[in-house]
């Protein structure tokens, strides 16, 4: 499982999952983004929260953003938010390695290489940027364009060389 939609009893406001799984390929933890901004990982065995993460604590609840869509690998989690960032964040600690703040309007879609040198990520605006990771700066914002006229609330990557996008007219 690398992403899924939760359901929670007390609210409707978890909206996206990734999940970390054992040796056996059994989900151990799974995290998820809420409309207050904050990311959490829930341990699945005894349903306790082992990580708390709050993309802009000094802010306030109503301009809080709303996170969209996560994709983990290894040690790194990736966000996608409604205000267009791209955030990376260690998921020992929680800490924000990195924010790519071009975009302007809500992240609906991430995709990593196999690899994982390449972030790409796109969403209302459609536009798809490419992220990447390495290198003496870490992670590095490579390129931007327009991937097609609409929102783009998919993106599949089929091979190294190529990116599909779907969304909505």
């Amino acid at each position: 499982i690398d992403s899924a939609t939760s359901e929670s009893s007390e609210s409707d406001d978890i909206d996206i999952n990734s999940a970390d799984d054992d040796e056996n390929g059994r989900v151990q933890s799974i995290y998820c983004g809420y409309q207050d901004g904050s990311i959490r990982k829930w341990n699945l065995r005894n349903g306790n929260c082992t990580l708390h993460i709050e993309k802009d604590p000094a802010k306030k609840h109503e301009d809080a953003s709303l996170i969209w869509c996560l994709k983990l690998h290894k040690d790194t989690l990736i966000s996608g938010d409604s205000k267009g960032h791209v955030c990376l964040w260690d998921t020992r600690f929680g800490t924000l390695l990195k924010k790519f703040t071009t975009l302007q309007a809500d992240i609906l879609a991430l995709e990593v290489n196999p690899r994982f040198n390449c972030i790409y990520a796109s969403g209302v605006d459609s536009r798809v940027i490419s992220i990447h990771l390495g290198g003496d700066q870490g992670a590095t914002q490579t390129s931007i364009f327009r991937g097609q006229s609409h929102d783009i609330k998919s993106l599949v990557l089929l091979n190294p060389r190529t990116l599909i996008s779907g969304g909505i007219t």
